[in-house]
């Protein structure tokens, strides 16, 4: 067996996993390359991008292969309707693989995995769309064309104009460049530039940032000495703005409420610059370990990591901070173009709910903050019920506190992700 072979084999898994599952799908691809970490580059990006193709046009795949197969999608067992999607998304979307390969590999899948008996069908339904594609109308609703659900199209368009909302599915679905944050208390961003230039990596500075690049031509990040010795921190740069606007200032007392992995946590305390101290919080004691993981490779010595409920008020820091970070669980809807398993797992009453505990951790939080400190809201996504009505409502609640600021960013304006946050001062009282 190829490695090619072998790859589409793993992809298969993983999709089944995925979408069968409902397994993360950052999880599942985090580790399958981590244990295939020895295959070539391309092996591993021909996984990749079979993957997270297949997930981020899953409503387009299944509209071609409904169009050509007697039993629709639904109906079909899981296994050949994951090794239908990855197979339609080789023939429609993959130039370098040629639709014979894509069919008789998956011919063979089917028989590998026990359904020999189904190999025909495979076989019959990717020859049909191989020759019949260009005779398939194309889907003309933004939810096929770009491959979203329904009533996730319905519900962005109901806040923004339709050209606004085609945009915003188009670039989620375009290619992203990483985007890191340069660590300033070991290298300026010149110098990482430079360094990462000898490993043939190019770093282009992102806008609106003080210390933002953009990577291309990466492969491994732990393979780099800078990443590993911690001269950078892999941080979209639309996540960047929530310390970067949130006024912090040398000596100053910062409590990040929902803070795994650690990046706007890690950002204040190089902001600090070695002075005061960043006290970092969430829920579990694994969330905890990945923040204390990203403190131990920063080297930071003002930032410390522990396991609390952000629910929960903690009466020994109440008036005490001088900023408050409250970066709450959303929907992640401005996320989708890194995580493309988002859009089938959220749902329309899922906003609902997380907006009525975005609100429940924003009055915990607003307890921490002293006269005259800052509270700085956020979250991954651009929906106005978990952004700027949630704003309104703590404003409306808390006249103590005045807002001087709020920005949703949709994605591509800033780095890859849709971002929102809104800082707001308390009265000096």
């Amino acid at each position: 067996m190829t490695n090619t072979e072998n790859m589409r084999q793993i992809a298969l898994e993983s999709l089944i996993e995925i979408l069968e599952k409902k397994q993360y799908a950052n999880l599942i691809e985090n580790q399958v390359l981590t244990k295939y970490a020895y295959l070539e580059k391309r092996d591993r990006a021909f996984y990749t991008r079979l993957v997270e193709g297949t997930l981020e046009r899953l409503v387009t795949l299944d509209y071609y292969i409904n169009a050509v197969s007697k039993v629709p999608v639904k109906k079909q067992k899981p296994l050949i309707r994951t090794l239908l999607r990855m197979s339609v998304y080789q023939i429609l979307y993959m130039d370098s693989v040629p639709d014979s390969a894509a069919i008789n590999e998956a011919v063979k899948l089917a028989k590998k995995r026990g359904f020999a008996s189904l190999s025909g069908f495979v076989n019959g339904v990717l020859r049909n769309l191989s020759r019949q594609r260009d005779q398939i109308a194309p889907p003309k609703d933004l939810a096929t064309v770009y491959s979203y659900p329904q009533w996730m199209v319905s519900y962005f368009m109901e806040q923004y104009p339709a050209e606004k909302v085609e945009e915003i599915l188009h670039h989620l679905n375009l290619p992203q460049d990483l985007i890191v944050r340069v660590n300033l208390q070991m290298n300026t961003v010149e110098q990482l530039q430079k360094e990462l230039k000898t490993c043939g990596i190019t770093a282009v500075p992102v806008p609106e940032t003080s210390c933002g690049l953009a990577l291309s031509q990466i492969d491994r990040l732990t393979d780099l000495d800078a990443f590993v010795q911690g001269k950078f921190y892999v941080q979209d740069a639309s996540s960047m703005m929530v310390a970067e606007h949130a006024g912090i200032r040398e000596g100053d007392y910062v409590i990040d409420v929902c803070a795994a992995p650690g990046g706007k946590s890690t950002h204040a305390a190089q902001i600090l610059n070695g002075t005061g101290c960043v006290d970092s919080r969430d829920l579990t004691e694994y969330k905890v370990s990945l923040i204390e993981e990203n403190i131990n490779r920063l080297r930071l010595s003002n930032m410390t990591a522990k396991v609390w409920d952000a629910t929960v008020l903690d009466e020994s820091v109440v008036n005490r901070a001088d900023v408050v970070i409250c970066d709450a669980p959303c929907s992640g809807l401005g996320v989708m173009g890194k995580k493309k398993d988002i859009r089938y797992r959220v749902t329309r009453e899922d906003i609902t709910e997380l907006s009525h505990l975005q609100m429940k951790i924003l009055e915990n939080a607003k307890c921490y903050v002293k006269n005259g400190g800052t509270l700085l809201y956020s979250t991954c996504t651009i929906t106005r019920e978990e952004n700027e009505q949630v704003v309104e409502q703590f404003l409306k609640n808390n006249p103590d506190f005045t807002l001087e600021m709020q920005r949703q960013i949709l994605p591509h304006e800033i780095g890859n992700d849709g971002f929102f946050f809104a800082k707001m001062k308390k009265n000096q009282g």
